[in-house]
């Protein structure tokens, strides 16, 4: 009896997980499309003009100083990542340079 309800836990785990990839890929399409629409100039970023000009698009009002809120914090957090992938490769860094460089 206990190895049917592990089994049945195990089914509806791997249900579950198998639900949450299928959501998140559709999260990113979406993501993606919305980055898309917003993107005016296709140039692979998106302005402050084009982001205030492309939320109210997609049903968001938002004032300026908010979409100037929104900006920033995007720039803070880009900035946080950059900083932890250079501590992250920092060491590799060093040990390159004492060995003299690349190849």
């Amino acid at each position: 009896m206990e190895h049917l309800i592990n089994l049945d836990l195990d089914v509806f785990v791997l249900s579950r997980m198998k639900q949450f990839r299928t959501m998140n890929k559709l999260k990113k399409a979406a993501l993606k499309e919305m980055f898309k629409s917003m993107d005016i100039d296709n140039s692979g970023t998106i302005t402050f003009e084009e982001l205030k000009a492309g939320l109210p698009k997609l049903g968001t009002k938002v004032s300026e100083s908010e979409v100037r809120q929104l900006m920033e914090a995007v720039y803070l957090w880009e900035f946080s990542i950059l900083q932890l992938w250079y501590h992250r490769l920092e060491p590799t860094y060093s040990y390159i340079k004492q060995l003299g460089g690349w190849d």
